[in-house]
């Protein structure tokens, strides 16, 4: 399988030159409501599961609240890919009718992701596949809880633990009216800034 990603000729000359993907802070993707619609399906399922949560512990639902109020507490990085490697809304949207289109193994990609502990998650557009992995990663949370823990305040390391996990789901959801697109995302997710990763302002 090849997965492509779209970039113009200053994105390919980048590429050759340093033999390496870039990715996009979350926060600071061309389309912010990309995030927002996913986030919005993933706190959709928390709120479901909020009875049973608060019940286990006050204080885990009290850190889910903390966390949803200040989302500087989790790093998250993402890059576009596509199983269409010749797509005019693509063209369109990331190189002004312009550009590169470039292929690489799927197998190949995967694995040197991994190394640097990326993972390549296909993003899901239709609403019942959506509603299902919030669900499951809500759930995750439980069980979590469940099992318990002897730290102290256990159940906020608990939920500091498990953020990331929802914040990874919420990054591969989008909108269903986009679905032509058969997004991949390369994307990683952590409680704090990746060693060796330097920030890049975005000019122009």
């Amino acid at each position: 399988m090849i997965l492509y990603h779209y970039t113009s000729a200053a994105g390919l000359y980048g590429i050759m030159g340093s033999k390496s993907l870039w990715t996009s802070d979350y926060r600071f993707l061309n389309d912010t409501s990309e995030f927002r619609h996913g986030w919005r399906v993933v706190l959709d399922a928390v709120n479901r599961a909020g009875a049973e949560i608060r019940t286990m512990s006050t204080l885990a639902w009290d850190t889910i609240e903390l966390f949803r109020q200040h989302d500087d507490k989790v790093y998250g990085f993402v890059g576009s890919l596509s199983s269409e490697g010749d797509l005019l809304s693509q063209w369109r949207g990331y190189n002004q009718g312009r550009g590169f289109s470039i292929g690489f193994d799927a197998g190949w990609l995967q694995q040197n992701a991994a190394a640097q502990g990326f993972d390549i998650a296909p993003v899901l557009y239709q609403a019942d596949e959506q509603r299902a992995i919030a669900d499951k990663v809500v759930r995750l949370l439980i069980d979590m809880l469940l099992a318990g823990t002897e730290e102290p305040e256990g159940a906020r390391a608990q939920v500091r633990t498990w953020w990331p996990h929802a914040l990874k789901t919420a990054l591969v959801l989008k909108n269903e009216q986009i679905h032509e697109e058969r997004e991949s995302r390369l994307v990683w997710v952590g409680v704090s800034w990746p060693q060796g990763l330097k920030r890049c302002r975005r000019l122009g």
